[in-house]
């Protein structure tokens, strides 16, 4: 499973969330992608101030769709590494 597929099949996997489109996902692929090439975020487990800061000093995130992106990849690296370990 990829980012995108992860995004999509979220809300089933996680009570109380919302489903994201196809489209707002690879949204959110190109945000991390985006984060991951001005080396704002390397895979960092959890979201530091460092981070948030990179962001908004690189962004105008009114949104927080950043930071939400970088959860949200952190949540799937840990779905998909409790998936690889049932398999």
């Amino acid at each position: 499973m990829d980012f995108i597929e992860y995004l999509q099949l979220r809300h089933r996997i996680k009570n109380g969330e919302r489903q994201i489109k196809e489209s707002s996902a690879k949204q959110y692929q190109n945000r991390l992608t985006n984060l991951q090439r001005l080396n704002i975020y390397n895979g960092e487990k959890q979201i530091s101030e460092e981070i948030r800061e990179k962001i908004q000093n690189h962004y105008k995130d009114t949104t927080n769709h950043y930071p939400r992106t970088i959860q949200y990849y952190i949540e799937f690296l840990q779905y998909d590494s409790t998936d690889k370990l049932s398999d």
